[in-house]
């Protein structure tokens, strides 16, 4: 097979270490780009305000993984926001949590959403579900990450209550409830068919948790390594081979199982 033009390289060491900020090369076509994409791929994780108060008990911190937060500043609605749910998962006098329906994805793919009457909209999956959950493939084609699954799960609860998204985007964090010593978040993907892109862990970094996503079935050269995929839409945690430091390692999307479809992998890094 031939490969085509585009490939995407990226390396966790070069400037985060000293200035906290996630740089990616891209090379198109042979011409190399340099671009911050600190708000697309590079997240700073951060716990949420009523995580360090305890001012909120009733949200489940021992059951959360990822997560993506942001407090509208203005009492909730809570009837209006159950509208946005596929289903509830649980309520009381001044909170709910319920699942949201991303399209194109299956059922187990789809995050939690806790609700409180003060403000807090909080998007998350549990803490036994892998973080690449949050690469939001329905509107992936290649290119720069413009969303995440929980920034579609935020949005749509603040329509459901009459807010406009927009005004509170800025201010949406991220944190990983079962790692709170890890301070960064790096999600890579592409997609296309025989397209592929490299990955660095330097040997100064910590890692707490490597996961991957991939849509559309196919097959996916990691390494030297051929693996299979069936269905429409995969996730698990990488395996150690492929997170040895200070190396590179190479992701190819080889063939698709279903004739002229087009495949996607996704790669998240949680660390510090």
């Amino acid at each position: 097979m031939k490969l085509k033009g585009k490939v995407l390289k990226v390396s966790l060491v070069l400037v985060v270490l000293i200035v906290g900020v996630v740089v990616a090369s891209v090379v198109w076509h042979g011409k190399t780009f340099n671009k911050n994409w600190s708000s697309n791929l590079g997240f700073s994780l951060t716990s949420p305000a009523f995580a360090q108060t305890g001012e909120i008990p009733s949200f489940p911190a021992d059951e959360a993984g990822i997560s993506a937060y942001v407090n509208v500043g203005q009492n909730i609605d809570l009837k209006k926001a159950k509208t946005a749910f596929t289903g509830l998962i649980d309520e009381g006098n001044d909170y709910v949590i319920g699942t949201f329906n991303i399209e194109g994805l299956p059922e187990e793919a789809y995050p939690h959403v806790y609700i409180n009457q003060s403000g807090w909209i909080l998007a998350y999956y549990t803490k036994i579900s892998p973080s690449s959950l949050i690469m939001q493939w329905s509107v992936y084609r290649g290119g720069p990450i413009v969303t995440t699954t929980f920034i579609e799960a935020i949005s749509k609860i603040c329509l459901a209550i009459k807010i406009n998204f927009s005004t509170v985007e800025n201010n949406v964090g991220y944190y990983h409830f079962q790692y709170p010593e890890a301070t960064k978040m790096l999600l890579v993907a592409d997609y296309g068919n025989g397209d592929f892109f490299t990955y660095m862990i330097p040997m100064n970094v910590t890692v707490y948790e490597a996961s991957w996503s991939h849509y559309g079935g196919g097959y996916v050269k990691i390494d030297n390594n051929t693996e299979s995929f069936s269905g429409d839409f995969n996730f698990g945690n990488l395996k150690d081979t492929y997170m040895t430091p200070d190396k590179v390692h190479t992701v190819t999307m080889m063939s698709s199982n279903y004739g002229g479809s087009v495949q996607g992998y996704a790669v998240t890094f949680i660390y510090k």
